[in-house]
């Protein structure tokens, strides 16, 4: 929930996870300048946010309709997949906009 609140601040969470991880001195520079770059962090953010979001409703679904073994099988199973999708989909989505600057 924290990641969708940080949307309505001047710098979405995710800027400051590149911020911390990428090592970029130029970063702060073009977030300022770059509408581009703003909103990269912006959809980043907001998707992570929403797939977040979909994983903890899934499993509170899960809470009330699954048997409690079944539940404890198949809840770290669903995490997997939907943060896999989400990694899968944050590597594709940032080297396509890699590959369109270049």
């Amino acid at each position: 929930m924290n990641i969708i609140v940080s949307l309505i601040f001047q710098k979405p969470l995710f800027y400051y996870f590149a911020k911390r991880f990428m090592n970029d001195p130029t970063l702060e520079q073009r977030y300022t300048t770059n509408k581009a770059v703003r909103g990269t962090f912006v959809k980043l953010t907001a998707v992570w946010g929403f797939v977040l979001l979909l994983e903890v409703s899934l499993k509170i679904f899960f809470i009330f309709f699954l048997p409690t073994d079944r539940f404890l099988v198949i809840a770290p199973i669903v995490t997997i997949i939907i943060i896999g999708v989400a990694v899968f989909w944050s590597i594709t989505y940032v080297k396509g906009l890699k590959k369109r600057a270049h």
